[in-house]
């Protein structure tokens, strides 16, 4: 279980790899992944993300989840979704986030 700092680190990472086209180098992080983090203030949260292969190989479909506990300001809490894409992309030749 990973938080929300390894992904942006991962993310950063990535563009280490646009030397080889391959999306193969990222297959360490398909799977689910579950962290905790901060952020907003000292709002506390739980995080969820799940990478997978989509599209023929051709894409990893990232599905992010942050779920911030309650605070005097936002009593029910509140929740963060982000979906995207990572792919290569040829006329920048670089692995994008999209």
């Amino acid at each position: 279980m990973r938080n929300f700092a390894v992904f942006c680190f991962v993310m950063f990472s990535i563009s280490l790899f646009a030397q080889n086209h391959n999306l193969s180098k990222l297959d360490f992080l398909i799977g689910e992944w579950e962290g905790i983090g901060s952020g907003f203030g000292n709002d506390k949260s739980v995080i969820e993300a799940e990478f997978e292969y989509a599209l023929d190989g051709q894409y990893i479909e990232a599905e992010h989840e942050s779920t911030f506990e309650p605070t005097e300001k936002k009593p029910e809490g509140e929740v963060h979704i982000d979906e995207g894409y990572i792919s290569f992309d040829k006329s920048r030749e670089l692995i994008v986030y999209r």
